[in-house]
């Protein structure tokens, strides 16, 4: 085994029926069921000089100020620097619209933004994620694997000289822990 150590963890961050949608200007009700849960996953890796968090969130987007809270909330629970933790969204447009301090942004649509106290929660599990992940820190081997899918992704906008703006490359990390179990898959 090397040095690297690796600890995921997930959690669920669906919010309750009622709230806004996001993705779509359209939208005006409130969510009226849930087909699937979304989730919020954390990977810490450390090589014992220094410790990082991958967060990935099943949201559209998320503010800044929701970001610096996440960052914040992380390096209280667990010493991970901010600058270290790095957010990531999987743009689904069958998730909750967010509050943004951009008007531009805004769903609510007000210019300031009131943090819906679901927003709070969602914040407090995703570092409490973080902080799971950490606790499970364990020797893993990294591993890199490549492929390609290429009808697997389609792009709406075309370019203007017909193809399309996709990237089929798959390129992925695999960490594996103690007999050689599948501990995370980071993909591009």
């Amino acid at each position: 085994m090397s040095d690297l150590r690796a600890g995921s963890a997930r959690a669920c961050i669906t919010p309750p029926l009622g709230v806004r949608m996001a993705g779509y200007a359209g939208r005006t009700d409130g969510c009226e069921a849930i087909h699937d849960d979304l989730y919020g996953k954390a990977l810490v890796l450390d090589n014992g000089e220094c410790a990082l968090a991958l967060l990935t969130l099943d949201v559209i987007g998320l503010d800044i100020m929701q970001v610096q809270a996440i960052r914040a909330g992380v390096e209280a629970k667990t010493g991970i620097p901010g600058l270290q933790v790095m957010v990531c969204c999987s743009h689904t447009h069958s998730g909750p619209a967010l509050p943004s301090s951009d008007p531009r942004r805004d769903p609510f649509a007000t210019g300031t933004p009131e943090v819906p106290p679901w927003v709070d929660v969602m914040v407090e599990t995703l570092v409490g994620v973080v902080r799971q992940a950490q606790d499970r820190v364990q020797p893993v081997q990294l591993r890199f694997a490549e492929g390609t899918l290429a009808d697997w992704s389609q792009n709406r906008r075309r370019v203007a000289q017909g193809g399309t703006l996709i990237d089929p490359d798959v390129r992925a990390l695999v960490l594996t822990g103690e007999r050689e179990q599948p501990l995370a898959v980071v993909v591009n």
